[in-house]
């Protein structure tokens, strides 16, 4: 009997010791489903260059800037990254996971992670309208500086996400920002 006992008492802990793992499978799940879009209105990169924080969807001010707590910046039609980066030519609703390869660095020699220019990067630029608009379905995805990753999709280059030429270089955008280091967005 008490054999018995000893035995249905240790399947009985064998089972709770499994239970937390399943509660952390079950809230990391969660949290992947929870990510929603955040959308930044009307950045201004106007002026001297913006330092923004995906993590803290934050803009960084320079006299709190570290080498570590911002993610990506903006200075008129140019976007740089803090640590690594890449387009992906896929709709940002439709990228899932971050890619496991591809990326860059921003480098004097080689340039920008996020390429500049017509049709190349981020946006198109029309001679005769001297009009910028993003291109479609195309995606930056982030690799931060603490390895977690972000993905991004310009919206527009113009102040209210207007076609008025007269203000320029106010970007508006969303992300989603994946801060338990998967590569997974969904």
């Amino acid at each position: 009997m008490k054999t018995r006992r000893l035995a249905i008492l240790l399947i009985f802990l064998v089972f709770l010791a499994g239970v937390p793992n399943k509660l952390r499978a079950q809230d990391a799940e969660s949290n992947a489903a929870e990510l929603t879009p955040i959308i930044v209105e009307d950045l201004d990169a106007s002026g001297e260059i913006v330092h923004y924080s995906l993590r803290e969807n934050r803009i960084i001010p320079e006299e709190e800037l570290t080498d570590e707590n911002w993610d990506i910046s903006f200075k008129g039609t140019s976007i740089l990254v803090n640590f690594e980066a890449q387009l992906v030519d896929r709709s940002f609703d439709y990228i899932a996971s971050a890619p496991k390869s591809g990326y860059a660095y921003d480098d004097e020699t080689d340039g920008p992670a996020i390429p500049s220019g017509n049709g190349a990067g981020w946006f198109d630029y029309d001679p005769a309208t001297h009009f910028i608009s993003t291109v479609p379905e195309r995606t930056i995805v982030v690799i931060t500086p603490v390895d977690t990753y972000a993905k991004i999709e310009i919206l527009s280059y113009y102040k209210s996400q207007s076609s008025d030429l007269e203000e320029p270089r106010f970007y508006t955008f969303h992300f989603v920002h994946q801060a338990n280091g998967t590569r997974k967005f969904h």
